[in-house]
């Protein structure tokens, strides 16, 4: 007989659920490795017992001989279950929004073309996956940073990594790697905390394109995804300094009087210290209705914290966890007995000092490449990954006229990792690429003129969208040939495209 929890209150790697359905991987004997579901009666209200997914409770695979290897955790969010199997192997799970268990559908293919490219593996050194689904029937729309709504069609897997102290990111239309990645907050240099409690995703967690984040001096949000950060070659996105507009724009399809989406995207947002003895294990929910539906809008995000409530007459600690909605300001413990008070109470990290990784900006100067000027440029407060929220500053300075523009970084969409693969043949690190956005002053001025004229921009244009192509000692500001915010034409607006300046760091 299936043993597992009737409720799953609190996730975890081996328990997880949507409105609809819970999700259990076996940990112990035949059922270990192995997924098994039943409903979600405490929100449905439909009853139900326990049964495997499929005959085996393993993803299907042909290619394999039929083989899977175990499955080593799951994660899941609203219509999709993540499962990750003991070798690395990446499988979806979807239609899960289905009270049809038939129409349940295994896939494991990723990225390009079309979410139908190779399977992605989980390699060695990655950890603390999570992943979220923001899709138009469920979290239906995100908001820009001028309030305006976009819908939403994108799923995203986010994690750290042990060679650097960035957030790491994938979306199914991109090549299986992890080479899109953000900052942490306080300029990317405060890391998240780390938890020992087995089968508990430490220092982030995310759900709707809402990813939590935890240390020792407080807990943060950001909505962060592909389409959010300007790398959706069919959208259109413009700097947020530009003029107010109306509309809600679609970021997958194109609609006739489609609005454009508002970069940079909004920084992180503090939710204040911790609210009470808290683990490092953070949880980001969907909030469901009184009718079990998803409640819309990236702000329906519900933030647990495993942790105690102190019962200073008793001397000891309530066990359970720490919980609040995205938009309220006032946390509520809940009571919660799936993890020991003694495990819970040894992993508590208040009061302990927070870890910082190295300065991810500095100052990069070299000249202007307008042959028609003479001068020189400095991008200060840059780095490659690390101006997607706080802008770094451009400073163009011939012929005694100095002019200072504000840049803002976007990702690219990738198609491939041939790029990779051809410069490791070569014994040459690749070159990776951003986009970016060069905001002019407003007003007419000698600056604003200079800039412009450094950009190849034309009198009255407001801004400059620019390629920044990364190197190992350089980077170039290229005005592009072609303005598709994507990684096929990249050979083209490198040969072809107009530097506006070659810089080296400071």
């Amino acid at each position: 007989m299936l043993d597992f929890p009737d409720t799953a209150p609190f996730t975890s790697e081996f328990l997880q659920c949507n409105n609809y359905w819970i999700f259990a991987l076996g940990r112990e004997g035949d059922a270990s490795g192995r997924l098994h579901f039943r409903p979600n009666t405490e929100i449905s209200g439909v009853p139900g017992e326990w049964k495997s997914v499929g005959e085996t409770g393993l993803p299907p695979d042909a290619s394999r001989g039929g083989k899977v290897s175990p499955i080593a955790r799951i994660d899941m969010d609203n219509d999709v279950l993540l499962a990750v199997t003991r070798g690395g192997l990446v499988y979806r799970l979807l239609n899960l929004f289905s009270q049809d268990p038939e129409k349940f559908e295994w896939r494991k293919s990723w990225g390009w073309p079309f979410d139908h490219g190779p399977q992605m593996v989980v390699s060695r050194g990655y950890r603390e996956i999570c992943f979220s689904s923001s899709k138009e029937w469920s979290t239906m729309w995100t908001a820009d940073r001028d309030g305006n709504r976009h819908h939403r069609f994108i799923d995203h897997m986010y994690c750290l990594s042990d060679r650097d102290t960035l957030i790491h990111h994938n979306d199914p239309w991109t090549p299986g790697d992890w080479d899109y990645a953000f900052p942490c907050p306080e300029g990317g240099r405060l890391l998240p905390a780390r938890g020992s409690v087995p089968g508990y995703t430490s220092g982030i967690n995310a759900s709707g394109g809402v990813l939590g984040f935890i240390a020792p001096t407080g807990v943060w949000t950001i909505e962060y995804d592909f389409d959010i950060a300007g790398g959706n070659p069919l959208a259109e996105y413009l700097p947020h300094e530009l003029p107010a507009y109306e509309g809600i724009a679609p970021i997958v399809r194109i609609e006739k009087g489609s609005k454009p989406i508002r970069l940079p995207s909004a920084p992180w947002r503090s939710h204040g210290t911790l609210p009470g003895p808290c683990t490092a294990h953070i949880q980001v929910s969907p909030e469901w209705d009184s009718f079990g539906k998803v409640v819309p809008g990236p702000e329906s995000r519900v933030i647990r914290i495993l942790g105690l409530r102190r019962d200073p007459s008793a001397g000891r600690g309530e066990t359970g966890y720490w919980e609040k909605g995205l938009a309220e300001t006032e946390w509520r413990f809940v009571t919660w007995n799936g993890v020991a008070a003694e495990t819970v109470a040894a992993n508590l990290i208040n009061g302990r000092a927070p870890e910082y990784g190295p300065e991810l900006r500095s100052a990069w100067r070299g000249p202007l490449s307008n042959g028609k000027l003479r001068g020189t440029a400095s991008l200060l407060d840059f780095g490659p990954h690390s101006n997607f929220f706080e802008g770094a500053q451009f400073v163009a300075e011939s012929g005694g006229t100095r002019g200072e523009a504000e840049v803002y970084t976007h990702v690219q969409m990738r198609t491939s990792r041939a790029g990779r693969a051809l410069a490791r043949v070569r014994g040459r690190r690749r070159p990776s690429w951003l986009g970016a956005f060069l905001v002019f002053p407003t007003g007419d001025s000698a600056g604003a003129d200079l800039l412009r004229a450094a950009c190849f921009s034309k009198k009255g244009e407001r801004f400059a969208g620019l390629l920044i192509r990364l190197g190992k000692r350089k980077i170039e500001l290229i005005k592009p040939l072609v303005p598709l915010n994507a990684d096929i034409v990249n050979w083209i607006n490198g040969l072809f495209g107009r530097r506006v300046a070659v810089l080296r760091r400071r």
